[in-house]
């Protein structure tokens, strides 16, 4: 679940990848009566996936598919196969889909079709991304952009596809370098070739890979008199975006493409944001969510939603959000898109959340749960959802029914990851409440422990790193039991303990007591977890020391603060680093350690 309490940083290149210009083909109409009912029916079937009703998509384009071979159109079929393909992997159908492809590609490559097989490489790339496979899809995209090099001259645009589809995958592989140089070329031979439809393409093409260059472009200007004193790298991508986009609008508008006047006005919005224009980001998001609205376009409609909450949000504008969410929500309710309704009414807990209104956060939570069980779709996490407000309410019992019911619904639908979510939250409920015996993953815990004491012994960090990753993801452990399993093996060889500490990265320079208490900087995280924070390496800084002078009977406590020495860029600029902020708090509890 993403919060909404923030900007939310800059999406991966996998993740833009897949936000990119479609690629499925545009294609002009091709003639005869039979070719352009096909052309129709396809344009529907595209509008269908866009919307997100799948079935639909891959039943009008199977028709288009068959009324192409019909009409001897060989690229319409191609065309029409590639929407297929687009539809299934939506489906989830990914294998299914790439051993269809590859029978179609000999078919092709022994009729030696090269336009058909152009526009199944590219379909093949697609599906590849949707599939987590980056690196075949690269390789497969590299293939269609040769077999595109060798159409003749009238076939610019399918040329254009394939170095789109190249620009795509090198994304997902994090490239993003290289990327922009294949949607560079893509802008300069649309230009000589004056082909408006691949110009506008590949300058949106571009915008979104230079917004991706920015790892994390922070919204730091809240009042649009001061927007613009945003500076660095990250800025200039956002500008040079901007300028990409709003070619790319014009021609967009010029050809009456909505749906791509749309997505571009989102990117235009985001970039916006960035540099800090907040109310001009935020107008053109509006835009953007009007024009999805009016096509139809859940997906499209649900991102610039996105961007307009996340923009209100991280600007302190809570109640603004919460308007923009109940009025999409009830439109969302009155057109009957429960998939719509399900991402609103998440979105509208967060904001609550937000605003500090708990019970309207639980009560929105759970009206998201039902949503979900309607729509077998991720029961499970709203269910968890639900059980994090009411332990937050404070009502444990309510909490551990909510997490009991998470559990089952991940076990019927086979969703592991939100099972081992929810057993790891009751887990953390039980240890909180002092049942330890009763944690879900208490004996997979204790196992843990072993083999972080076997670890310590035998001095393998490897070892030792991965027993403490184990914990930290199950919890269902005590304090108590850290003590008792490792303390023994510390005693044993306290100046081997110490270098072996100091090779997993504690520093125990300070005696035997401190090998204890700095081996326990580790405890100190680890009773965080079971009581429900995790926090990651970059924000576990505090290092605890106790300190006894000679002849007392008490001790003084003291924690040195330490980050990393590698920082990311964004971290740099800050005048306090954040976990630093977090850990001046963490020695309070070392006091009592």
């Amino acid at each position: 679940r993403r919060s909404h309490s923030s900007r939310p940083p800059r999406a991966s290149a996998a993740e833009s990848a897949r936000r990119a210009p479609t690629l499925l083909a545009q294609g002009e109409p091709r003639g005869g009566p039979m070719a352009a009912a096909a052309n129709e029916q396809l344009e529907v079937a595209r509008r269908a996936l866009a919307s997100g009703r799948q079935a639909e998509a891959l039943r009008e384009a199977s028709e288009a598919r068959e009324k192409f071979r019909q009409a001897a159109d060989a690229r319409g079929a191609a065309d029409a196969f590639s929407t297929i393909i687009a539809a299934r992997s939506a489906k989830g159908e990914l294998q299914e889909v790439l051993a269809a492809v590859a029978e179609e590609l000999r078919s092709c490559r022994s009729s030696d079709d090269k336009v058909g097989e152009t526009v199944l490489l590219r379909a093949a790339a697609g599906a590849h991304l949707a599939a987590g496979q980056p690196a075949d899809a690269l390789r497969v995209a590299l293939e269609a952009r040769a077999a595109a090099s060798e159409l003749p001259g009238g076939e610019v645009g399918l040329q254009i596809q394939a170095m789109q589809a190249v620009a795509n995958a090198h994304m997902a592989n994090g490239q993003v370098r290289e990327a922009l140089d294949v949607a560079r070329e893509a802008i300069e031979l649309s230009r000589r070739a004056q082909d408006k439809q691949g110009l506008a393409e590949a300058l949106h093409l571009s915008a979104v890979i230079r917004l991706s260059t920015g790892a994390s472009i922070e919204l730091v200007v809240y009042d649009d008199s001061n927007a613009g004193s945003t500076g660095g790298p990250e800025a200039d991508a956002a500008r040079a975006a901007l300028k990409d986009a709003y070619e790319a609008l014009s021609l967009f508008v010029e050809l009456r493409q909505r749906e791509k006047e749309a997505s571009v006005l989102n990117d235009i919005a985001e970039a916006r944001i960035s540099l800090g224009y907040v109310t001009e980001g935020v107008s053109a998001a509006k835009q953007a969510l009007s024009i999805f609205r009016e096509l139809g376009q859940r997906r499209g409609r649900q991102v610039a939603f996105d961007t307009i909450v996340h923009a209100y949000t991280a600007s302190f504008q809570a109640p603004r959000a919460l308007e923009v969410a109940k009025e999409e929500l009830s439109l969302a309710r009155s057109g009957g898109e429960q998939a719509l309704e399900l991402a609103v009414l998440r979105a509208m807990t967060d904001i609550y959340g937000l605003m500090g209104r708990a019970q309207d956060a639980l009560s929105t939570a759970a009206e998201a749960a039902a949503v979900s069980k309607e729509l077998k779709n991720e029961e499970a996490v709203e269910l968890l959802a639900v059980a994090n407000l009411q332990r937050n309410a404070g009502r444990p019992a309510n909490a551990q029914e909510a997490a009991e019911q998470a559990i089952a619904a991940a076990r019927r639908t086979g969703d592991r990851a939100s099972e081992d979510q929810a057993k790891r939250f009751l887990s953390d409920l039980h240890v909180e409440r002092g049942n330890a015996q009763a944690a879900p993953n208490r004996a997979e815990a204790l196992e843990a422990l072993a083999e972080l004491s076997a670890a310590v012994e035998g001095r393998q960090a490897d070892a030792f790193k991965a027993a403490l990753a184990r914990l930290e993801a199950l919890s269902g452990f005590t304090e108590e039991d850290v003590q008792e399993v490792l303390l023994p093996a510390l005693e044993r060889d306290r100046q081997s303990a110490t270098s072996f500490l100091r090779l997993v990265g504690f520093d125990a320079s300070g005696g035997p007591q401190s090998i204890a208490k700095e081996l326990f900087r580790g405890e100190l995280y680890l009773g965080f977890r079971a009581t429900g924070l995790s926090y990651g390496p970059r924000f576990r800084l505090c290092r605890p020391n106790r300190i006894t002078r000679p002849g007392a009977q008490t001790y003084e406590a003291c924690a040195v603060l330490q980050v990393w020495d590698e920082q990311e860029d964004w971290i740099d600029k800050l005048c306090f680093h954040p976990g630093i902020i977090d850990s001046m708090q963490h020695t309070g509890t070392a006091l009592t350690m």
